[in-house]
């Protein structure tokens, strides 16, 4: 099954990690296949500070986490997603 990812969605899996959200994006095995654009990954490094105030993370552990829910989203061009997608 597809499932994109928005960016409320991967900021709750980041900010807690015990969340269904993130037990569904982490499970092992899964079927499933995240999406999303490379925003996402611009809109990570614009909000990296809030999010770390917000979770109480050291850097290494926001490094940590980030990577592991980001792994799991295979990131597409914005550019390549038709105008019709969007409506």
């Amino acid at each position: 099954m597809r499932i994109v990812i928005d960016t409320n969605i991967a900021f709750s899996a980041i900010l807690n990690t015990n969340s269904r959200i993130s037990e569904i994006i982490l499970q092992p095995g899964s079927k499933l296949n995240f999406y999303s654009t490379e925003q996402l990954y611009r809109e990570i490094r614009e909000h990296r500070q809030k999010i770390k105030a917000l979770s109480g993370y050291s850097d290494i552990e926001l490094d940590k986490i980030i990577e592991l829910i980001t792994g799991r989203i295979r990131f597409i061009n914005p550019r390549l997603v038709s105008k019709e997608a969007y409506d």
